[in-house]
């Protein structure tokens, strides 16, 4: 069964990468000059509200979800049980640098959306929602969240240096503090792999 979302602004590959490092270059300019981890609980916990006026929090979630954006609150929240597991560590890491992508691109384009809705039929207007197979990737918001994730956890300068030295994907992923299945999925996206 495809998931039903809400098409996303269009955005191509080179403005999702981009606006990830101008966030990285404000928040910890090391990481675009050396492999390092980047420290996306701080950019959640302490920058994020200032940057897209997205509050942030921890709760309790329902079983098998790990985080939500909520544009109509205002919220980017993560599920408490798996920021405190220790095993789950790279990915609460992926899947909080996709939630803060969430913040960062699509709220304000929806409440946007939303208001321009409203003003025109003058009642409590929704955005439409497709099947997800029927959006064009570049406007598919969950396609643009991890994008950005991949973006900012692994800039593409320091990750192409590591791929040209050879850097097993188990040991770039102990550089960036990631899953190996995303450091697969951004080779793919950087077009390093044949």
């Amino acid at each position: 069964m495809s998931r039903r979302i809400v098409p996303a602004q269009p955005r191509k590959k080179v403005e999702i990468d981009s606006l990830a490092a101008s966030i990285i270059r404000a928040v910890q300019p090391s990481a675009l000059r050396k492999a390092e981890q980047f420290d996306i609980e701080r950019l959640f916990d302490c920058y994020l509200e200032g940057l897209t006026g997205v509050s942030t929090d921890y709760r309790n979630l329902e079983d098998g979800i790990y985080g939500y954006t909520d544009s109509d609150r205002m919220e980017c929240v993560m599920s408490c049980e798996l920021a405190e597991d220790e095993l789950s560590e790279y990915f609460c890491r992926s899947t909080m640098a996709h939630e803060v992508g969430h913040a960062v691109m699509h709220v304000r384009d929806y409440r946007i959306r939303r208001s321009i809705l409203r003003s025109i039929h003058r009642k409590d207007h929704q955005l439409r929602v497709y099947r997800e197979k029927e959006i064009k990737i570049y406007r598919n918001p969950e396609w643009q969240a991890w994008r950005f994730a991949g973006s900012i956890l692994m800039p593409e300068n320091t990750f192409k240096e590591l791929h040209r030295k050879r850097c097993s994907d188990r040991k770039m992923s102990v550089i960036y503090g990631v899953n190996p299945a995303f450091i697969r999925s951004r080779k793919k996206a950087l077009k390093l792999v044949s």
